[in-house]
């Protein structure tokens, strides 16, 4: 008798054929776009090496699984920690910068609350730009137990946010390996464990405590919550898993909003998962959390005079902001677009103005133009293997010679870059193709590469650019143990 095919295991091959023709054309893309750069016989070279080398790991990790202990795990996580953390603490002695941009907004700000001065050399920023609050308040908070300790230089602050920076990337990586162990077993974590290691913005990083990295957390953590309550009996247990889940959500979209995808993609994986009445509990349990926190959030920031309510409307940005400045060039930053906003009296004028932009800018386009516009834009986000790292590292560095000579010397090292980010989007291609071909239903694999392609979808419509991703590279990095794990099993039988 045939198999039967199931109205799930329909809509789940649906969603991977969707997902592997549409990333796999922004995927294309930015790799062309890398090759076609400077030093592409280099980046080929490094992907030569690299593919077997992992490939060659991945079938370790699959042909001695049940030989990888708790303790050998431990102990190889104990030591790759151990790497991480220095090499993350030599780069914040060597390459810090004085905060600019809007991290430097962020920072600045932070410390005139603290200090009792408000906020005054970013005057109405957070009015205008309200995505940051929840990275403020998390500053803020910093330096007030700063200040309890009896710290309160800028140097002592800046250290303080880049020593938190490194706590929250190297607890996303540890949720990450949890959450890997948890579903795929220990060999697979070793395997993911290297993959991390390889990604070196996790090390460049350590000086630049800004939303992009600062998010990570709040995408991994929620992820090991997930799969502890998938096993969980316990009533209590499960409602403290799923509110943890929620109010962890509900923050890490305030500090950064495409946090907010990770939520739609759990919604998904519960219904299709869950009975129903696990999933109601799973869905009370996380969006009433979810929505108490942000109303609570939202309060407080406007009551302790971080926003002001009576000057929001005039100087505010509204949503369709920037999806107007992501249908432009690259669908990077605009200043020219910026300026256009700036100048307009209230945010109902903005909210007019950039509409009416969206419309003629896809007119001008027509069908052919936004597919060319759309190509443009999915190099410029996945096609940099270095996460824009050295573009913030070179903002205002407190040691020029120090950056600028690395800047120079660091060539070859952009180029493997470049090969390792080709190869991890060439893997997580292969992880779709799996899916594809063997998806019962909305597994843990497919969780992620929902996830994936919400954010995907989301970078495509919004302003971009390739530090965007960072948060979510915990998860590409999962789907591309899953896309190399399955290509080991190929030499499986073969052998």
């Amino acid at each position: 008798m045939g198999k039967r095919h199931t109205v799930q295991e329909i809509l789940v091959r649906a969603f991977y054929g969707g997902a592997l023709l549409l990333l796999g054309w922004f995927f294309l893309a930015a790799i062309g776009s890398m090759w076609g750069r400077g030093g592409a016989p280099w980046q080929q070279a490094w992907f030569l090496a690299l593919a077997p080398l992992l490939l060659g790991a991945a079938w370790l990790a699959r042909r001695f699984e049940g030989h990888v202990t708790d303790k050998a795990l431990g102990w190889a996580a104990v030591g790759a920690f151990a790497a991480l953390l220095l090499a993350q603490l030599a780069v914040a002695w060597l390459l810090p910068v004085e905060p600019s941009w809007d991290f430097g907004a962020v920072y600045v700000s932070a410390r005139e609350y603290v200090e009792g001065v408000g906020i005054s050399a970013y005057l109405h920023y957070f009015e205008r730009f309200q995505n940051n609050t929840g990275l403020l308040v998390w500053e803020i908070l910093l330096f007030k137990a700063l200040r309890l300790l009896g710290a309160d230089s800028p140097q002592a602050d800046l250290w303080a946010g880049m020593l938190m920076n490194i706590a929250v990337i190297d607890a996303a990586i540890l949720f990450a390996l949890l959450f890997c162990r948890r579903v795929w077993g220990n060999g697979r974590a070793l395997l993911l464990l290297l993959l991390c290691l390889l990604f070196t913005p996790y090390i460049l990083y350590a000086p630049i405590f800004y939303t992009d990295s600062m998010s990570m957390l709040f995408v991994t953590l929620p992820l090991y919550l997930l799969s502890l309550y998938k096993g969980q009996e316990k009533p209590w247990a499960r409602l403290g898993l799923g509110a943890a889940t929620g109010v962890l959500l509900a923050f890490g979209t305030k500090v950064k909003g495409s946090v907010a995808v990770l939520l739609v993609a759990l919604v998904l994986y519960a219904l299709f998962n869950l009975s129903w009445k696990r999933l109601l509990g799973l869905l009370l349990a996380v969006l009433i959390p979810f929505g108490a926190f942000t109303v609570f959030f939202d309060w407080q920031v406007r009551s302790r005079g971080i926003i002001d309510p009576a000057s929001a409307y005039q100087h505010q940005f509204p949503t369709e902001y920037w999806l107007y400045m992501g249908l432009q060039g690259d669908g990077g930053f605009s200043k020219d677009d910026f300026d256009y906003m700036y100048s307009l009296e209230d945010v109902g004028q903005r909210r007019e103005a950039a509409r009416a932009g969206i419309a003629q800018r896809l007119r001008e386009y027509g069908l052919a133009g936004v597919a060319e516009h759309l190509t443009k834009k999915a190099a410029y986000t996945f096609g940099d293997g270095t996460c824009f790292i050295w573009v913030q590292l070179r903002r205002q560095p407190l040691y020029e010679g120090r950056i600028g000579r690395l800047s120079q010397e660091a060539q070859p090292f952009y180029r493997a870059q470049d090969a390792y980010q080709a190869l991890l989007l060439v893997c997580i291609l292969l992880a779709l193709v799996k899916g594809l071909l063997s998806a019962e239903g909305l597994d843990w694999a497919a969780l992620l590469a929902v996830s994936l392609f919400g954010l995907a979808l989301f970078l495509m419509m919004w302003e971009t650019r390739s530090r965007y991703l960072l948060n979510f590279t915990p998860v590409m990095l999962l789907l591309m143990g899953e896309g190399l794990s399955w290509a080991a099993g190929f030499l499986d039988r073969r052998g």
